[in-house]
Parts: C-alpha cells; sequence; structure tokens
C-alpha cells in the first residue's frame, strides 16, 4: 500500500460495508471476519442444482453457480445494499472476484465464452451511476479472463422494481423488456448470463428468452452473488 494510501486511512477510515469496524491497510470493502462469515452456498452438481432448477420449464439453462445464501436483515442484506444504492461499484467487483474465485477449482468456466451482465434502463442506470451487475461480472472477468459484451443484449424498458412483487407480478412485470440488436457475437457461444441476487429468477427468465428467441444456436449459463432462500 502506497504512503499516500496509509496517509487517506489514518484521515479517512475506510470501514467494512457490513460491521462498520475500520478496515486494515490489506481489507478491501469487507474486514476478513465479515468475509469469513458470508454464508456461502456451494453446490454438489453445478448442473443440476436449487439455481438450475428455478428456471426449469421457464429458461434453458445449462449450469449454475451462486456465491451466498441471501436472507434479508442479514448481513447479506447489507452487501446488496452497498452494492445497488450506496453507490459501491468496488463491493460489486470484490464480490464477483470472490465468486470467480470460488468456482476456479470447478468446470464452471470451461467452456463460457463471453459474459453478459442482466442490463439496467439508461434511467436506472445514470440514477445509480453504474450497473452493479456489470461490475460484478467486471470482477469476475479480472479473474478468469473472459470478455464481457455489454452491447448484445438491451435494456427497453424501466419497469418497477422487482423488490415487492409477487412471483406472478414478478414474472408480469419483466415480460419484453430486453432486446437483442445484434445475434453475430453470441451465435454458437456459451454464454454466462450475471446479476446480483436471484429470487424467482424472471428477470434472468426474460432475458434468456429474449437471447434464444433472437437466435437458439447458443448454451446458456447463471451466475450470481445471492440466491434467495
Amino acid at each position: 500500500m502506497s504512503r499516500l494510501s496509509l496517509l487517506l486511512d489514518l484521515l479517512l477510515p475506510r470501514r467494512c460495508v457490513v460491521c462498520e469496524e475500520q478496515l486494515n491497510s490489506h481489507e478491501k470493502c469487507m474486514c476478513t471476519a465479515c468475509v469469513m462469515n458470508i454464508p456461502r452456498l456451494s453446490f454438489p452438481s453445478l448442473t443440476d442444482n436449487e439455481l438450475v432448477r428455478r428456471f426449469w420449464n421457464v429458461a434453458p439453462v445449462h449450469a449454475a453457480a451462486t456465491l451466498m445464501a441471501y436472507r434479508s436483515g442479514t448481513d447479506t442484506h447489507s452487501i446488496l445494499e452497498a452494492m445497488k444504492y450506496q453507490g459501491r461499484p468496488d463491493v460489486c467487483q470484490l464480490m464477483g472476484r470472490m465468486l470467480a474465485t470460488e468456482l476456479s477449482g470447478t468446470d464452471f468456466f470451461k467452456g463460457i465464452d463471453l459474459i453478459i451482465p442482466i442490463p439496467l434502463s439508461r434511467k436506472r442506470k445514470r440514477r445509480r451511476g453504474y450497473n452493479q451487475a456489470e461490475q460484478i461480472a467486471m470482477g469476475i472477468s479480472q479473474v478468469i479472463g473472459i470478455p464481457i459484451d455489454t452491447a448484445t443484449l438491451r435494456r427497453t424498458k424501466d419497469n418497477v422494481t422487482q423488490t415487492t412483487l409477487s412471483a406472478i407480478q414478478r414474472a408480469q412485470n419483466v415480460q419484453d423488456i430486453f432486446s437483442v440488436q445484434d445475434t453475430s457475437p453470441i451465435n454458437g457461444k456459451h454464454i454466462l448470463i450475471i446479476d446480483d441476487i436471484v429470487t424467482t429468477g424472471a428477470t434472468i427468465s426474460s432475458a434468456i428468452a429474449t437471447l434464444v428467441e433472437a437466435t437458439s444456436q447458443l448454451t446458456i449459463s447463471v451466475a450470481c452473488i445471492g440466491l434467495t432462500q
């Protein structure tokens, strides 16, 4: 760590986004204790698990993985709040790197050609300042080196937030909100769809439906940071 960074830590102490304790010079965004306490959710199978099954009969998903079990009111809620609503793209990238590192000992990334983060509407991205899924994808790419495609899949509608909606309302809320401008970057490719949190999977299912309608010549896997329990 540079002398300037050390001086800034003295003048403006960096704090853990979970417990708010002061971070050590080698810690980023979260203290070591909170990182260790993340309720990791590993699956015995990456092609047949709880996350894959959320897309059964809805969207064709080859494999799926997540980093942690998400529960409202817990430390995981603090992490997602920082990622989405507290202007912390650095937290998004950290969680992406953690997810990629957790999966690096598996075959999950084998054969994947492109990472496509779930896009935000222009209005929401402008208000937030960044797309959290895109920042997560950047963190993953930093570890595994797979390129990110943010141009092929576009969000065409600024639908209301999914947070307070029922499962049926969530599915209706995300119908026809995406479009594909050009299929040439994805034809015949294995695509990894990235989002921050999956509840019913409605948003990702809508994105996959749009991609498959544009070209059936592709394989799709899914990864997220949090999976609701």
